[in-house]
């Protein structure tokens, strides 16, 4: 049976500038890891329907890494991105604006290697270094 789980954070920033942040590679690269002693090394993302991504993480002291890896399957601009990973887990993405922020809701298909609540707080350290890096990110002008 499978088991889904749900993370959320709410970003005080621009809807336009939490898509850009969120999407884009050379932002992804900035905030998708789940600690500091983590860190994104290459990214490539085809960001369309159908278009593959493949970040590469490593531990920053090279004692481990990994390939997330996956396909878009559907994406409405500010509103959702559905992706699965290559082990077929999916992947949603929902964005709620409001008036001065977005609530950045996550649901996830959990994997059956690592217990459900450390897979969650994972996730959920990434969601939070997102909302981190878009909160204080400012367009160059």
């Amino acid at each position: 049976m499978k088991t889904t789980f749900e993370i959320q954070a709410e970003v005080f920033q621009a809807m336009d500038i939490i898509w850009k942040t969120f999407n884009e590679t050379e932002h992804v690269m900035r905030w998708s890891f789940a600690s500091d002693d983590w860190h994104v090394t290459e990214g490539k993302s085809n960001f369309r329907e159908g278009g593959a991504f493949n970040y590469r993480m490593e531990a920053k002291d090279g004692s481990d890494g990994f390939n997330f890896m996956g396909t878009y399957d559907q994406i409405i601009p500010n509103q959702s991105v559905k992706y699965h990973l290559t082990d077929k887990r999916k992947v949603e993405v929902i964005f709620k604006p409001t008036k001065n922020s977005c609530m950045i809701i996550m649901h996830v298909d959990a994997e059956s290697v690592f217990p459900l609540e450390q897979q969650k707080s994972g996730w959920q350290a990434i969601l939070n270094n997102f909302k981190k890096y878009a909160e204080q990110y400012k367009e160059s002008r």
